[in-house]
């Protein structure tokens, strides 16, 4: 019975080692077209969704310091975008730069221009989100393995009014990714 409990324990810690450790990153996109008359509800929506970065259309202070007492990362790309530790701008393609980043564990971009993200995307484990124009379209790039189409676009956003969507980003894989890539090179 006792080499029973061993082997049934020596299982256990067996499998553990496969287990995935989910790191989930959620991102909110706010979509407001006339920031001087925001909804309350739409406004609650999105303070009560526990993202983690939110990326919106040009808000009025008022409302940003609102949210940024739940939020602690917001980014507006239509003003002066400034990087942090969870979202980085690029806007060329610098691969020493991108490179440097992904090995700090920064996986996440605000890039410039779509073509850009598909670019960073497909060439380091990164996701990336072309949001310049975010009224138009939002679109995030992902290694084309992680997207559903292998077309390196993992999803693609039109705003039709006012809404707010949340994008839930599996960096855990990201980061998987990287660490095959790096071990088939040593």
């Amino acid at each position: 019975m006792k080499l029973f409990t061993i082997l049934v324990s020596s299982f256990k810690n067996f499998f553990q080692l496969f287990k995935k450790k989910e790191e989930k990153l959620k991102i909110g996109f706010l979509y407001i077209k006339n920031p001087s008359n925001i909804d309350t509800k739409l406004l609650k929506e999105v303070l009560y969704s526990g993202v983690d970065i939110l990326i919106s259309t040009e808000i009025n202070d008022k409302i940003l310091s609102v949210l940024s007492k739940k939020i602690k990362h917001i980014a507006i790309p239509s003003k002066n975008f400034k990087s942090d530790s969870h979202l980085i701008y690029v806007d060329e393609f610098e691969t020493q730069k991108i490179r440097s980043l992904t090995r700090k564990n920064v996986n996440v971009f605000l890039v410039k221009d779509r073509k850009l993200g598909w670019m960073v995307s497909q060439m380091f484990p990164a996701y990336c989100i072309f949001a310049q124009n975010i009224l138009e379209e939002t679109v995030i790039t992902a290694p084309i393995p992680l997207t559903p189409n292998s077309d390196g676009i993992l999803s693609s956003i039109r705003p039709v009014s006012d809404t707010f969507r949340v994008v839930e980003l599996d960096v855990g894989i990201i980061r998987e990714l990287y660490q095959i890539q790096s071990d088939s090179k040593t």
